[in-house]
């Protein structure tokens, strides 16, 4: 459930959730909702299924750092502020696309105006169509949690049109609550990391129901992760492990993120390896206190990163297109002495960034002193 801050998402969730109303505040981070769901259309009755619904908060803060958990997204409602005059839309675009590039092919997703008992919607059939056919949504609802109004509705559509043939599964109930189990027990130790080849190891010993594959493991492991219960970590090839505590990828990343924007020339960036050293401000959480722990949370935060697309490697340096800042100056000549061309190719916003590090970090582009110009 996603969209911008104020738009209704927490108290739509509560009522698909819990059944009932109540008022709400902003959400920080992200809050769960896990859901039994019966007789799911096209699997067999012996088959247990089971929903977890994500409200993302909408804030601008959170949005680079929720792409990271858009990766396992079977549904998506993207809600709007139908009594907005002005754009009712905002937020839409932004995880329309975020969207199409994270979450799996079979994805669907849903435009949703909440509150409708506040405000009646401001805009009309053809602009939603509009929106439908521009951003590949299936369908529009328009729902109040207050009245009730299109919230069954809404949750039977979405129910249906999940694939639910295609999503991860256990061969049993028993393989499935044991290793729950046992990183649950992990997690209340205290105990931050675990590797992959451990979790199969210890599990062996307490199953008593076969052999137990890797691929057994990972498809708990991934039903576990959709609850946002533990995090899998793959930073190098032959390097597999469990984060117990997920949130440290919010808190740490949100940390990154916050240095780059004090670079002191706005482009930005922050240097590697302070971030993988720990050698950068963290604040508001409680860091892993070994040394090796965090530094191996750090690696795979990093790769996380740049796996979707959110920073990049340039000269030593961690790039986040959306943080750089830099303003143009202002030219005293309304025609350059000089015109340059260049042809790149991929994407935009990474040619864009990584020319303003070039040219920041390069003894080739000096201001001439004679005519003030690049």
């Amino acid at each position: 459930m996603v969209g911008y801050s104020g738009v209704g998402k927490s108290g739509l969730a509560i009522k698909i959730s819990e059944g009932v109303f109540r008022p709400t505040e902003s959400t920080h981070g992200a809050q769960f909702w896990h859901l039994p769901v019966k007789n799911v259309q096209g699997l067999p009755s012996n088959i247990q299924a089971e929903l977890t619904l994500w409200d993302l908060a909408g804030q601008p803060e959170y949005r680079l750092v929720h792409q990271l958990f858009l990766d396992d997204t079977d549904a998506a409602m993207l809600l709007f502020d139908c009594s907005d005059p002005n754009e009712p839309f905002h937020g839409v675009p932004y995880w329309a696309k975020v969207l199409k590039k994270h979450s799996p092919q079979h994805s669907i997703k849903f435009l949703v105006s909440a509150r409708s008992d506040v405000s009646p919607v401001t805009v009309d059939n053809q602009q939603i169509n509009q929106k439908l056919a521009e951003y590949g949504l299936i369908k529009y609802f328009k729902t109040s949690a207050k009245n009730n109004e299109g919230v069954e509705e809404l949750y039977n559509n979405l129910l249906q049109s999940i694939p639910w043939k295609k999503l991860p599964r256990t061969s049993t109930p028993e393989l499935f609550q044991v290793i729950k189990d046992y990183l649950l027990e992990i997690k209340n130790k205290g105990k931050p990391l675990v590797l992959m080849s451990d979790i199969r190891r210890d599990v062996a010993r307490e199953y008593k129901g076969g052999y137990i594959t890797n691929k057994d493991i990972e498809a708990v492991v991934a039903l576990l992760q959709v609850r946002g219960l533990v995090y899998r970590l793959k930073p190098r090839p032959n390097l597999s492990f469990i984060l117990t505590r997920p949130e440290l990828i919010n808190q740490y990343t949100a940390s990154i993120i916050n240095e780059t924007r004090n670079h002191p020339k706005g482009i930005g960036a922050v240097t590697e390896r302070k971030v993988l050293i720990g050698d950068i401000p963290f604040s508001g959480f409680k860091r892993l206190s070994l040394k090796e722990e965090e530094k191996m949370v750090l690696e795979a935060t990093v790769e996380l990163l740049i796996r979707h697309d959110l920073c990049f490697r340039e000269m030593g340096l961690l790039v986040f297109p959306s943080q750089i800042n830099v303003s143009r100056p202002k030219s005293k000549s309304e025609t350059p002495q000089t015109e340059v061309a260049y042809q790149f190719s991929g994407s935009i916003e990474m040619i864009y960034a990584s020319l303003v590090v070039r040219l920041s970090h390069t003894d080739y582009f000096r201001l001439k002193t004679s005519g003030n110009t690049l």
